[in-house]
């Protein structure tokens, strides 16, 4: 349904912004879909929209609930890569 409403706004011309990503990322990790929060991912980042602290910890949080410790250290590396300093959610 989030999805749904993100592509209207696409096609009324509007671009979504880091708050529209984060949320499209934090409703696949609040129903478990790890797969659909990383595709939220790379369509922000094809689009020029820099993930952030919040970002990230949504994606450790999915990760994390299903026991995918390697997927959650691949994001703390990206964390990492992308110039941030973890923090106490990481």
């Amino acid at each position: 349904r989030a999805e749904y409403h993100v592509n209207r706004m696409e096609s009324k011309g509007f671009e979504p912004n880091l708050v529209t990503f984060n949320s499209m990322v934090n409703a696949c990790a609040t129903i478990g879909d790890a797969a659909r929060a990383e595709t939220w991912l790379r369509r922000m980042v094809e689009r020029g929209v820099p993930p952030s602290q919040v970002t990230y910890g949504t994606l450790c949080k999915v990760f994390a609930r299903q026991g995918q410790v390697s997927q959650v250290r691949a994001v703390m590396d990206m964390v990492e890569r992308s110039g941030m300093a973890l923090n106490e959610y990481f």
